[in-house]
């Protein structure tokens, strides 16, 4: 298993307007050689602004097309204050679907996504989402077998 973080502490904030936030382009992981994935969100912080909840979407796609991008999970992560623990997110290849059922794996590039559901004000949340990830054929192993 590899480690990296794919975002470290940020306070992102949105209005009435803007309910959906997504990671810009340059800061997407390009994860080619990889099959599987463990995330850690890490919310500190969050303020509702009137929303009934912060929803927290791991994405994923094969090129870098905004058209591709599908979320990995069937029920991804949903706050309404800050976590006292980190929320451990498994996207193994056999775990995803899509709404349909068919499994959804592990794209070349991944990137999160905030919706803010019914923001009548403004909101904040303070997060983090460090990951690690399974090469193809590494066993689990990672870069501890060689």
């Amino acid at each position: 298993m590899h480690g990296f973080v794919l975002q470290d502490f940020v306070t992102i904030r949105g209005s009435t307007t803007t309910q959906t936030i997504t990671q810009s382009e340059s800061e997407w992981v390009d994860l080619g050689p990889y099959q599987d994935l463990v995330t850690w969100i890490d919310v500190r912080e969050v303020t509702l602004g009137g929303a009934t909840n912060v929803q927290f979407n791991i994405q994923t796609a094969p090129i870098k097309d905004e058209f591709l991008f599908v979320t990995m999970e069937s029920s991804p992560l949903t706050v309404t204050a800050g976590l006292t623990a980190p929320s451990v997110r498994k996207m193994l290849l056999s775990y995803g679907t899509d709404t349909a059922g068919a499994p959804i794996p592990l794209g070349r590039f991944l990137r999160w996504q905030l919706l803010a559901s019914g923001a009548t004000g403004s909101w904040d949340v303070v997060f983090r989402i460090v990951c690690c990830a399974n090469a193809v054929g590494s066993g689990g192993g990672g870069m501890g077998r060689r």
